[in-house]
């Protein structure tokens, strides 16, 4: 659970930067030091990116989970009813 909503905020948080990254374009002057918002927005690519892989992992990794529950698809299943 906790790893879906990292990779929600990294995708989601990654995208809103960028977006914002439109309205404010980066340092106007050399002197001083480098505004957070421009730093940031240097980041948004590997932020998307990095939330992108983390949720395909997941996604084959839930998969992995289902077909072990599964079980083996080349045997059929035995029924659980009882009776008939």
């Amino acid at each position: 659970m906790v790893l879906w909503v990292l990779a929600i905020g990294l995708a989601g948080g990654g995208v809103w930067l960028l977006i914002n990254a439109f309205l404010n374009p980066g340092p106007m002057s050399a002197s001083g030091p480098m505004p957070l918002a421009y730093i940031l927005m240097n980041f948004a690519p590997w932020a998307v990116l990095a939330g992108t892989l983390t949720t395909m992992a997941l996604l084959f990794w839930h998969a992995a989970q289902w077909q072990r529950r599964r079980g083996d698809p080349s045997r059929p299943r035995e029924s659980t009813r009882t009776g008939r």
